[in-house]
């Protein structure tokens, strides 16, 4: 085994101080929350900085495609590659890691560390309050790594896959695109305000005990983590994060069991839960984190989100013009959960192969 440091250019972190917010700025500084499992995501309401701010920290960072970032706080491991040249930089929440590509390429990281054993260890690296990979423990990060030509042999076999996931993030994005603009019409004929707590009230979820594989999925803060042959709520439902990953926003269009980490919605106005889930996936939940150690959501801090205000008549309409948006993205996600379990299993099985060879 060998330290990733000895196969990279550098690894290195986000800025550590806190830079001033500038609400005209160019630039973002983005956070962990901002990895996800479809790319780098940035919402409008997402911390800006000033021009200079963003100059003086890239010159440090030095940011650009091919470098690979990870969360080193919060949902740890969590991966992606930068794709262009980034009009935005990391706080200290993201770990940068900079390949010398004549000894690792930075799709084979990616896959190497997405490894259920490897996140393990990952995790094992936590320390101190609020829990963080310091940069030198990744650095010395020990790893198994093959030559090039493996690299590429490994990466080639997995990219299909992973292609036709994007491409299904990428048919998503366009549906939320869609419901936005629904949304901004709607809320345009009423101008009036009123707050999440107005709509819907949230319930806790709870452990899930069943250990029998079944049909009903078992929601996280993160996504579904399995399925079992029993439920907690028939759903259609709103399932809102209540620890961890707090700006993943999802929707149950069916039974589902909602697991301690989530909050699911019950309607005080019919339709509200369809129109929340696409209002919301532009709101900033991190801003309402109420935790140290593990970022929180309290039920009071989602019911003082203001929202754009439909009325009952406007709220059918909405949800009637996003039904079709709703089948097209629940059906890209169902194909992308079982893209994933592909990706995992053919991962350990070309990772073995390497290994024995």
């Amino acid at each position: 085994m060998s330290k990733l440091q000895d196969f990279c250019l550098q690894i290195t972190d986000g800025e550590h101080r806190s830079c001033e917010e500038d609400t005209n700025g160019s630039y973002y500084m983005l956070n962990n929350q901002n990895i996800t499992e479809a790319g780098i995501m940035i919402k409008e309401t997402d911390r800006r900085i000033s021009d200079q701010d963003f100059l003086k920290i890239q010159k440090r960072l030095q940011l650009e495609c091919g470098d690979v970032v990870i969360a080193t706080c919060g949902t740890i491991g969590k991966l992606q590659i930068l794709d262009s040249r980034p009009d935005f930089i990391f706080s200290r929440s993201v770990g940068i890691v900079k390949c010398d590509r004549k000894k690792l390429l930075p799709e084979f990281l990616r896959y190497y560390l997405m490894q259920s054993v490897v996140q393990k260890r990952l995790k094992m690296l936590v320390s101190g309050m609020p829990g963080h990979i310091c940069v030198q423990d990744l650095k010395n990060f020990e790893v198994s790594i093959p030559d090039i030509a493996v690299q590429k042999q490994i990466a080639e076999k997995l990219d299909p896959v992973e292609k036709k996931i994007r491409n299904n993030f990428q048919i998503i994005k366009e549906v939320h695109e869609t419901a936005e603009d629904l949304c901004r019409y709607w809320s345009s004929l009423e101008f009036k305000n009123g707050t999440v707590g107005e709509l819907i009230q949230l319930m806790d979820g709870k452990t899930c005990g069943c250990s029998e594989v079944g049909a009903y999925p078992v929601y996280a803060s993160g996504g579904i983590i399995k399925y079992v042959d029993r439920y907690m709520s028939a759903g259609p439902a709103l399932i809102i994060p209540r620890k961890g990953s707090l700006n993943h926003i999802q929707y149950a269009s069916g039974p589902f069991w909602a697991s301690d980490t989530v909050f699911y919605a019950k309607e005080l106005v019919p339709n509200a839960a369809t129109y929340l889930y696409y209002i919301l996936q532009n709101y900033d939940l991190w801003k309402k984190n109420t935790g140290s150690a593990i970022p929180s959501l309290t039920k009071e801090a989602v019911y003082s989100i203001k929202v754009p205000m439909l009325s009952k008549d406007n709220l059918f309409k909405f949800a009637r013009a996003a039904k079709t948006l709703l089948k097209i993205e629940m059906q890209a996600q169902k194909e992308n959960q079982q893209l994933m379990i592909l990706r995992k299993d053919l991962l350990e099985v070309l990772m073995n192969d390497m290994v024995r060879n």
